[in-house]
């Protein structure tokens, strides 16, 4: 889980060894746990190595962010003295953890803790004074992984109760008990005397639920009380403990009345609004410590939804089946984000591609990243936060299964009256499939690829028959027949050679995008160029000509085949429209922005005019030039970066060379 709160295997071990020890030379020992002390963090990632499982499938890139980021909580930890229930669900919420097992979590526990052990033994020098240290420690992890043990086990148990609401929620949506049997099912998991569930707005709290009946809390039957009565709500937070006193008229004062002590409480919220306010309360005096409140925020986002429906049962319920429609609808994966960049709500497409059910509200987007990008979506998000919008940007997300997801990235804020920033509208589509983002146009344009696939492949029979024919025509020619007859032959066979080569032309158009279905791959330009000079060998030969890596900083995201297609079109077009003998190609991969670099190829041919740089891409469209050649390869290229997300562009001046640039994705 990578949480760094290994196991507290010894826990008290040296406890007492360090009588006489100094403590400042103690708490020197342990300012070197830090995220800053890279040979700590890099003991910590073989701890994590070697224990396998997720940890191993996040990379060695995401595998050091996570033990960077869990020596910084044991830092926080030394420091603070505890670890914060929002640092635990970090570790436990996110999709990658949710099935990770248990024995696997406990191994890396202990690994990272023996190698923690080791260093503060080495780098101490006194065996006194480490195991002081560890002494302090010690407590701190053992505390640290059993918080995470029961947050996993209230999860599940919250998870359960979920499911059986929101069968409840669904069986029975008319049933004027609904909410007291929801109150009754959560007061059982919760093991407590009272809950209630209330609806709040401007004008009124109505009780809609209580798991015991309205005598017990001194309601007799009047469930709705003036708002201006509730002045407890105008504290309220996400949870809050109250102390039940029974001055005044109101929900709070008749409770207290009827001999209910001390309660907690949770506000349920829906688009940014308060719906209503979920109750547990006790008869004793006792503190309740918090000790509800994870199980309150998991039942919170499904309360406040079906109190939002209550209220406005038909008009609300035909617009949010329009709007989930038209957002499930969408083929990209879509989800809103509130203004700490939590989650509100996603699309069907969203929850599929991470592999996880509709259990992802109120979880931040950042815990969905892969570790190898949390850096660069930290500054990705402040820039949303600031500019409002980003567009055509790369972030990579990790799924359930722990597989990477490398995803191009647009968001926009939905401003409210007055301007500010509530909500977020973020699109995300696979970089790999870029097309997707215009599946009608995709559908088209792949009709008519196998259609021209279908209709060259016809017409490469009849050719070769023409040119046979032809062919034998020619060479039948008595001597001293009619010139103009042999002039006609060769003209016939040229163009048949001509139409030959167009519909081989097309042919490669067709299948410039067929995928085998598989993921996209991790490739290096030496191998794409390595792959080419295979390809073109005896044209490179008979020209004298070696492409010239000269620039080579980052690796490649993409279809090799279809790749090495692109790279190909562009070495052969440059040795094509290159003079002389040994001309010079030179081919580099530089990095952009996060996510994207540019592919290019460079020639010192006779360069293409302004008037022709943009019509060169289109199929069959070639520039004023004598060379031979389709017209096919570019609309090739384009098509091949396109369907990786990314564009062709080219720099030319006549006289000088071209350089053409193809935008494409990264690690």
């Amino acid at each position: 889980m990578g949480v760094g709160v290994g196991v507290g295997v010894g826990v008290g071990v040296g406890v007492g060894v360090g009588v006489g020890v100094d403590a400042v030379t103690v708490d020197t020992l342990l300012e070197r746990v830090s995220p800053d002390n890279d040979e700590l963090v890099e003991r910590w990632v073989d701890a994590l190595r070697r224990a396998g499982g997720v940890y191993v499938s996040v990379g060695d890139d995401g595998l050091r962010v996570t033990a960077r980021g869990t020596v910084r909580l044991l830092h926080q930890m030394l420091r603070a003295g505890d670890l914060p229930t929002e640092d635990v669900r970090r570790y436990v919420d996110p999709p990658q953890y949710r099935n990770q097992p248990l024995d696997e979590f406990l191994l890396a526990s202990m690994l990272v803790d023996r190698a923690l052990r080791d260093y503060l033994y080495e780098v101490a020098g006194d065996a006194r004074i480490a195991a002081a240290a560890m002494a302090r420690v010690d407590p701190l992890l053992a505390t640290g992984m059993l918080q995470v043990v029961r947050l996993r086990q209230r999860r599940m148990s919250a998870g359960q109760l979920l499911a059986d609401l929101g069968r409840l929620f669904g069986d029975a949506r008319r049933s004027d008990d609904l909410y007291g049997r929801v109150a009754e099912r959560i007061a059982a998991e919760a093991g407590c005397e009272l809950c209630l569930i209330c609806s709040v707005d401007p004008h009124q709290v109505e009780v809609l639920g209580a798991s015991l009946g309205p005598q017990l809390l001194g309601l007799h039957g009047e469930l709705t009380l003036p708002r201006d009565q509730a002045r407890w709500l105008d504290t309220l937070t996400d949870a809050n403990e109250l102390v039940l006193r029974g001055e005044g008229e109101g929900l709070v004062a008749r409770l207290a009345r009827a001999g209910w002590r001390r309660a907690t409480l949770r506000s349920l919220v829906t688009h940014g609004h308060l719906a209503g306010v979920v109750m547990l309360a006790q008869r004793s005096s006792d503190a309740m410590a918090g000790r509800h409140a994870d199980l309150l925020e998991a039942l919170a986002p499904l309360l406040a939804a079906q109190i939002s429906l209550s209220r406005q049962r038909d008009d609300l319920l035909q617009a949010a089946a329009a709007i989930d429609e038209l957002f499930d609808a969408s083929p990209n994966m879509m989800c809103v984000l509130d203004r700490l960049g939590r989650i509100e709500r996603t699309n069907q497409r969203f929850r599929n591609e991470i592999g996880v059910p509709g259990d992802l509200v109120g979880m931040p987007l950042s815990w969905l990243v892969h570790p190898a990008w949390v850096d660069r979506f930290e500054q990705l998000w402040q820039r949303i936060v600031t500019e409002g919008h980003v567009d055509q940007e790369r972030v990579d997300l990790i799924t359930a299964s722990t597989e990477r997801l490398p995803l191009a990235f647009e968001a926009h804020w939905l401003k409210e009256a007055g301007g500010t920033h509530r909500l977020c509208m973020v699109a995300l589509w696979n970089v790999s499939a870029h097309v997707e983002r215009e599946a009608r146009s995709r559908q088209r344009i792949d009709d008519l690829s196998q259609f021209a696939h279908h209709v060259a492949h016809d017409l490469k029979a009849p050719l070769r028959t023409i040119a046979g024919f032809t062919a034998l025509l020619i060479d039948g020619l008595p001597q001293g027949a009619n010139a103009e007859l042999a002039v006609y032959g060769a003209r016939i066979e040229s163009a048949a050679e001509r139409a030959g080569d167009l519909v081989t032309g097309l042919l490669q158009f067709a299948q410039s995008t067929e995928s085998d279905g598989s993921r996209s791959q991790v490739v290096t330009l030496s191998h794409l160029l390595d792959d080419v000079c295979e390809q073109l060998a005896g044209d490179l030969e008979a020209r004298h000509c070696v492409p010239i890596i000269v620039e080579d900083d980052s690796a490649i995201l993409g279809h090799t085949v279809s790749l090495a297609t692109l790279l190909g079109n562009l070495v052969g077009n440059a040795l094509r429209y290159s003079d002389g003998d040994a001309p010079r190609i030179d081919v580099g991969v530089h990095a952009e922005a996060p996510g994207w670099c540019s592919l290019w190829v460079g020639d010192a041919g006779p360069g293409i005019a302004l008037e022709h740089q943009d019509e060169i891409f289109g199929l069959f469209r070639r520039g004023a030039t004598d060379k031979p050649g389709t017209g096919v390869g570019l609309a090739v290229v384009r098509r091949i970066a396109r369907a990786h997300g990314g564009e062709v562009t080219v720099e030319s001046a006549l006289g000088v060379g071209s350089t053409f640039r193809v935008r494409l994705p990264t690690p």
